[in-house]
């Protein structure tokens, strides 16, 4: 799954993540990117059932 940013009519971006977070309780740095996939598989996401 991409996840599309649509705020001002898409012009954000794609959910891409961008290596591990520097901030604390968060697993990873995340950017808007023009392409689905900025690097490979940076940009794909999948839902996964709450354990």
């Amino acid at each position: 799954m991409h996840l599309l940013d649509d705020y001002q009519s898409a012009n954000g971006g794609f959910l891409d993540t961008n290596g591990a977070a520097n901030q604390s309780g968060a697993k990873y740095d995340v950017v808007t990117s023009h392409y689905t996939d900025r690097g490979t598989g940076t940009g794909s996401w999948k839902v996964l059932p709450s354990s």
